[in-house]
């Protein structure tokens, strides 16, 4: 039916057909573009993350993680290195090889300030399997990755440009990380950032040299009980995920018999590698993937309902043309394929348009993105982002094109020359459609209200500590290779500095700061009143004397860390209300003991709960330990308290920093309330797009209600004329049409009360404080929705009002 009218004459003829109609063709590909721009936005950067393969691996898809899980928990861990020698022996059938990789920050000495980057630990098996050809020189290997090779290092492609401009002498020259020198012995290719997407590295080192880099761990390498290796392998030709999953799964049972101690209740599993997102990242960015493309989608139907009402409004218009052309020999099938023809030109224009906005508004979203971390991620356009506009165009022109084409030459087209028809269906049609329009608005607009509220609600949230007026900053005395007593030395001596500055009035150094997005833990044991050993699982944090009070953390009980908690004193804890409650219940917790890893620790205070990880968190067992008393394999971080302006005293921070040890670099330098902004991104960020996509379908929905009225006005103007003639009055009139467009409102948020149900659930799954009985925000958006109703037929009711009745009455 269609295909006949996209040939020939029939295409030249809907092409002269639109190009008479300006206005009505632009109003209808501004409103696909919008509807079909965002929709391809949404799926561009859903394909980059979840099909589109890390640059410059050799066929991505037959990668996979090999990943160890908690029984009981099902969360995804790390895998320690001799576990992974174990899978890489047992699964040589089911994997053409497999390796091992860690990323971690290095401090790069080039001259000047040190600078902070991130390296990648690798087996020797890594380039060879991920099919990696060097750009200069050649890449690491088996007999780089063995105890007693030389220090080598492969520097990133970015790195050798901006450091080295280049230079093809890089290769057997050295560089200095972490204070020793490494021989450069090649370089990735140009786009090459690893395979993980968030993960991007400037340099890569043989996972044999884990031990010198981290000094406090000398048996990482050997511990079966240290979980810190991300594991990826290559399938063999005709290997199927499902097979290799249960290759792995035989090993994990094999493990957990053999080393019960640290194999207890851990399983393995296999996942597609294809796009880099690790399957931890998969599980977060579905439901929001899957939640952002349903709301674009709603936008969408909204628009194709917008664009079937211009074209119902328009088909009224040509229906003096439509019982011409019926006269002269056109059947209905002809008509229709022709109609269909000018609504796929609209779709093809409105795709084209939408494709636009989409490469602009990805351009947008992509810029806000991490760039350090996020290189290697690339959310342009290839052929599946095109294919996918192509279907969203033909979904729709069949959308807005039918119905109106089939409305438009219904009946008998004969009669319509000698008189005017009723315009009954095609209005109750329109009406139909608005309706459609409104209660899909209120979908969106509930969901964009629910997560402002939960925006609201996360700000309005206790920390337990006082974030204003304190500056962090980071460094890593790790990288240093510090023991124990120099580390001691150096923060005394930092926190003396920083204290004789100008309007600081504490400060505390910690592993890490409030809300930094780690979060460690483990298993604690102690003492019950009943003579046995009562277990729990804690989250932990190495802190130090001022802690506490940098942070204006209460002590409820006892005292927090002291200067005399240091190396061969009594080893000593605080612990939070929480935990204090879960182990002891109300008796007093100080001078208890509790056992960790071995080490028994007395309780020397109660420290307030607090948030650690997340503003929206729920409230977690937490254990302090003193900075000072055992060597720490973490970063650390010194936090300021000062009386105003603490962002001002950055550079004298840095510099304190920098005259104790001019080789340490200082990063992720920022106040309390900057981080308390980053971390609120996602609620805000969703915040927006839902309410940028509601607050565009509201506008729609309110501009197809305005054409309704005031094609109703039209299509009743000798009616309104009579009653005018008759007496009625102006208000009568406007409210007589009012009325109309008020009933298409209130059945509009009707339906969308009932669709809004899954929506709220959805959002309450991914955001804090979100219920689905919030009444105070769907009365509030309610209430705007039939206000911005009334207004839009409120226009059209009173040009109908001032309707002269004498013209009125001759109009037909």
């Amino acid at each position: 039916m269609a295909v006949r009218g996209v040939t020939g004459p029939h295409m030249r003829y809907a092409i002269r057909s639109l190009l008479r109609e300006p206005l009505f063709v632009l109003s209808a590909v501004a409103t696909l573009a919008l509807g079909i721009g965002v929709n391809s936005t949404i799926f561009t950067f859903a394909n980059a993350a979840f099909f589109k393969g890390m640059p410059g691996i050799t066929s991505p898809e037959r990668l996979v993680w090999i990943s160890s899980v908690w029984r009981d928990r099902g969360r995804e861990v790390g895998m320690s290195y001799p576990d992974y020698a174990d899978y890489r022996e047992a699964t040589r059938d089911v994997f053409a090889d497999i390796f091992a990789l860690r990323p971690m920050p290095l401090s790069l000495g080039s001259g000047g300030e040190p600078r902070r980057i991130r390296g990648h630990l690798v087996t020797g098996s890594y380039f060879e399997t991920l099919g990696v050809t060097p750009a200069a020189g050649r890449l690491i290997e088996a007999d780089d990755d063995r105890a007693g090779a030389p220090p080598t290092v492969v520097i990133g492609y970015r790195l050798w440009r901006e450091l080295f401009e280049a230079s093809p002498d890089i290769i057997s020259s050295t560089v200095a990380l972490n204070g020793r020198q490494f021989a450069v012995i090649g370089v990735t290719p140009e786009h090459f950032t690893g395979p993980a997407l968030g993960e991007a590295a400037d340099v890569w080192l043989p996972m044999a040299l884990a031990a010198e880099l981290r000094t406090g761990d000398r048996d990482i390498l050997t511990n079966r009980g240290s979980s810190w290796l991300l594991v990826m392998g290559r399938l063999r030709d005709n290997v199927t995920i499902a097979r290799a999953r249960a290759a792995v799964g035989a090993v994990a049972s094999g493990l957990e018999q053999s080393y019960p101690d640290s194999n207890t209740n851990r399983l393995a599993t296999v996942s597609s590698a294809e796009s880099g997102l690790a399957p931890e990242g998969r599980g977060e960015l579905l439901p929001l993937g899957a939640l952002l493309l349903t709301v674009t989608g709603i936008v969408l139907m909204i628009a194709c309902a917008n664009v079937a009402n211009l074209l119902l409004a328009r088909g009224a218009a040509r229906s003096l043309e439509m019982s011409i052309r019926a006269a002269i020999g056109a059947t209905r099938r002809r008509l229709i394929g022709q109609l269909l023809t000018e609504s796929a030109l609209l779709g093809l224009a409105g795709a084209g348009a939408g494709l636009i906005v989409s490469f602009w508004v990805s351009d947008l979203l992509f810029a806000k993105l991490p760039q350090a971390e996020f290189r290697g991620f690339h959310p342009g356009p290839d052929l599946r982002v095109l294919l996918f506009t192509a279907a969203l165009a033909v979904l729709s022109v069949c959308s807005f094109g039918l119905v109106p084409a089939f409305a438009a030459t219904r009946g008998t087209l004969l009669p319509r020359l000698r008189e005017t028809p009723s315009a009954g269906g095609r209005t109750r049609l329109q009406a139909a459609f608005v309706i459609a329009q409104l209660s899909l608005s209120l979908v969106l607009l509930l969901a964009g209200g629910l997560s402002l509220r939960a925006l609201q609600k996360s700000r309005a949230i206790d920390l337990g500590f006082d974030p204003s007026g304190v500056l962090t900053a980071s460094y890593d005395l790790e990288l240093q290779n510090y023991p124990l007593e120099r580390r001691v030395a150096f923060r005394r001596e930092l926190r003396r500095r920083l204290a004789a500055l100008p309007g600081v009035t504490a400060v505390g150094v910690a592993n890490m700061p409030p809300l930094n997005g780690v979060m460690v833990s483990n298993v604690i044991e102690s003492p019950d009143d009943a003579g046995g050993i009562a277990e729990s699982r804690a989250y932990l944090n190495g802190a130090g004397p001022g802690y506490f009070m940098a942070l204006r953390i209460a002590i409820v009980r006892g005292r927090g860390f002291v200067e005399t908690d240091g190396p061969g004193s009594a080893r000593v804890t605080v612990v939070n209300e929480t935990l204090a409650r879960r182990l002891w219940g109300s008796a007093d917790p100080v001078g208890r003991e509790i056992t960790l890893d071995g080490t028994k620790l007395q309780v020397v205070g109660v420290a307030r709960d607090s948030k650690y990880d997340e503003a929206t968190e729920d409230t977690r067992p937490f254990l302090y330990t003193s900075l000072d008393q055992a060597a720490q394999l973490d970063r650390e971080a010194v936090i300021l308290r000062a009386t105003s302006a603490p962002a001002a005293l950055s550079n004298a921070l840095r510099a304190t920093v920098h005259a104790l040890d001019p080789a340490l670099p200082v990063f992720e330098l920022r106040t309390l309330d900057d981080v308390l902004q980053q971390r609120a991104d996602k609620e805000r960020g969703i915040s927006v797009l839902l309410g940028g996509f509601g607050a565009m379908a509201l506008l729609l929905a309110s501009l197809g209600l305005y054409g309704v009225m005031s094609y109703a006005v039209t299509r009743r103007t000798r009616e309104i004329g009579i009653r005018i003639a008759l007496g009625a009055t102006a208000s009568q009139v406007s409210s007589l049409i009012a009325a109309d467009g008020l009933r298409l409102a209130l059945a509009g948020v009707a339906i969308g009360g009932v669709l809004s149900l899954p929506m709220a659930y959805a959002i309450g799954a991914l955001l804090f404080g979100v219920h689905l009985a919030d009444v105070a925000a769907f009365a509030v958006i309610c209430a705007g929705l039939v206000g911005v109703a009334i207004i839009a037929s409120w226009l059209p009711a009173r040009r109908a009002a001032r309707l002269d009745p004498v013209f009125a009455l001759r109009t037909e």
